[in-house]
């Protein structure tokens, strides 16, 4: 596991003109986050989000409302990349990532430009726009090991924290200030003009 983490994770605000999906050809976080999280035999959709909630609060973006439980975009050191987190029955396919629209236009004309050398003398994966973005989503992965507390049970996007797990020690997240607030008669549907 990377030693990194991103103390100052917190959902993404600003996305408009992003590039977002769940792999591409610049980039694939899911053989990342197969070998950060493993391969969960059980649905682990409830647990991470859990996580998420207690952690981060309400998502302040939408989602597919057919397709998914939820969704969350949450920083990474790069300010140019984003984590996208969208629950789903295994880690490694509940991740997604987003790039700046900048970086975008660089990564597409890099890749392409990789893709159209012959002979190529090294993979995508040593190029420094995929490492750039690759160091960036493993921080944020890696920080979602970071527990939360629910009473006095500690939390990670993988479940419950025992005493003698590896991160078990680490410094605790704060839990959301949205925690315990309800929406009342606040209509969400309404308040979007419908």
């Amino acid at each position: 596991m990377i030693e990194q983490s991103h103390l100052t994770i917190a959902q993404a605000t600003s996305l408009v003109d992003w590039s977002i999906c769940g792999a591409d050809m610049i980039y694939n976080p899911h053989s990342v986050a197969r070998e950060v999280f493993g391969a969960p035999k059980q649905d682990c959709r409830g647990i991470q989000f859990l996580y998420l909630f207690r952690r981060f609060g309400y998502p302040i973006h939408g989602w597919d409302d057919y397709k998914s439980l939820v969704s969350y975009f949450l920083t990474t050191p790069d300010d140019q990349v984003v984590l996208w987190r969208n629950p789903s029955p295994s880690p490694w396919s509940s991740f997604g990532y987003g790039i700046h629209p900048a970086l975008a236009r660089e990564a597409q004309r890099a890749e392409y430009q990789w893709r159209c050398t012959d002979p190529r003398t090294v993979e995508w994966e040593g190029h420094p726009i995929y490492q750039r973005i690759d160091r960036a989503i493993q921080a944020a992965m890696n920080e979602l090991f970071r527990p939360v507390s629910i009473r006095d049970t500690l939390y990670s996007i993988m479940g419950r924290v025992t005493d003698n797990s590896p991160h078990a020690g680490w410094d605790h997240a704060e839990y959301s200030p949205q925690a315990g607030y309800g929406l009342g008669d606040y209509d969400v549907v309404k308040a979007a003009g419908d």
